[in-house]
């Protein structure tokens, strides 16, 4: 996959509107909790 220009919390915004595996959306919401301490 090549490297997009959006910052990595756009990217990530951008990847959980997309379909993704069970585990990857898992992931994006641990990150999202740990943005958020």
């Amino acid at each position: 996959m090549r490297p997009n220009k959006l910052t990595p919390n756009e990217n990530l915004r951008w990847q959980s509107s997309r379909m993704m595996l069970p585990e990857h959306v898992e992931r994006l919401q641990e990150l999202d909790v740990e943005r958020e301490k």
